[in-house]
């Protein structure tokens, strides 16, 4: 194992992940192939985002799941892929950003539902 893919692993499992500066926190529609996801804005835009090849094979992200991205503006690209994946957000993550006022409005109930998390109010 390449002692950078070991580290990938190790900041998955011991740290929480926040949203920094031009990062938004989104959730997968749906697997397109080829390591790309098209995934729903808060506001219900889609996009399709890309998974860099440090997560292959180390993590899976599936329909439903909220991940994190960083926006590429690349005004030269034809590519279609508009973001690139920077962390997933795992129920414990998820939970830790809704504690923190961090979590965006917009998918709060579908993150309650399908991840079983709790409120501040609860």
């Amino acid at each position: 194992m390449s002692k950078q893919r070991k580290h990938v692993e190790e900041e998955i499992l011991t740290q929480f992940p926040e949203p920094g500066e031009g990062e938004m926190i989104v959730q997968v529609k749906e697997s397109r192939g080829r390591n790309t996801l098209e995934v729903i804005y808060p506001d219900g835009n889609s996009i399709l985002a890309l998974i860099p090849a440090k997560f292959q094979k180390k993590i899976w992200i599936k329909k439903g799941n909220f991940v994190i991205i960083e926006p590429t503006f690349l005004p030269d690209s034809t590519s279609k892929v508009l973001a690139v994946v920077t962390h997933t957000l795992f129920p414990e993550d998820v939970q830790h950003l809704i504690d923190t006022d961090q979590w965006p409005e917009e998918f709060l109930s579908s993150a309650i539902d399908s991840l079983n998390l709790k409120t501040k109010d609860d």
